[in-house]
């Protein structure tokens, strides 16, 4: 019964018990469970195995040395290189390194010619007495471009309804002095004449530019 038990710990599940042996049918009751438990760990393992390479976030998993023991090809996909250790992570690795608990934060990342700004965020787990930091990443960079854009556009509105603002009262002097324009003025030169009425005209029609 030593031998067995000791094998089970060992995680071998080949040795039993007699048909005779009174703990004959617990053992083996053990040795199922045993079995079913590894085999549903198995599958988990799998899935989060496939889950890791379809999705689109970039997930980085390493010890308390930095050595990365797990990451998804979306990792270099996005950081534009593999990541072995935390210290491929360049000036990002400090922040990873000094995280003891969990962070939540924002960087620049630049490789080659790649640049990007990321979201990052580290998480530390203990496992089976094993510290891991789990870390992810993404980029942020459009939705931060779709943010400036929307800022600039909010902010030429409202430049654009303070200018129509100050233009309009002097469109209204200009049409008024359009009107008032005598058709007996005379100049010099006639094409005077006509400049002035045609200044006058565009400059009371320059405030529906700003509508």
């Amino acid at each position: 019964m030593s031998f067995v038990l000791k094998s089970l710990a060992n995680g071998d599940s080949s040795l039993g018990l007699s048909k005779h042996h009174p703990m004959h049918s617990h053992l083996e009751e053990i040795k199922e469970n045993i079995q079913s438990a590894r085999f549903n760990a198995e599958q988990q393992a799998h899935f989060l195995q496939a889950l890791l390479v379809h999705i689109d976030l970039a997930v980085v998993v390493c010890d308390d040395t930095g050595d990365v023991i797990e990451s998804n090809p979306a990792v270099a996909k996005l950081l534009g290189k593999a990541v072995r250790h935390c210290n491929d992570l360049a000036h990002i690795a400090p922040l990873v390194e000094s995280c003891d608990r969990s962070l939540k934060t924002i960087a620049n990342w630049q490789y080659g010619e790649q640049q990007d700004t990321l979201s990052i965020q580290v998480s530390v787990a203990h496992i089976q007495g094993k510290i891991r930091k789990i870390i992810t990443l993404h980029s942020i960079r459009d939705a931060l471009q779709n943010k400036e854009q929307q800022a600039y556009k909010r902010l030429t509105k409202v430049l654009t309804h303070e200018v129509a603002n100050s233009i309009t009262p002097l469109a209204s002097i200009a049409q008024s002095c359009e009107s008032l324009l005598p058709e007996t003025l005379s100049f010099d030169d006639e094409e005077d004449k006509d400049d002035l009425a045609m200044a006058l005209k565009n400059a009371g029609k320059t405030h529906r530019i700003f509508r």
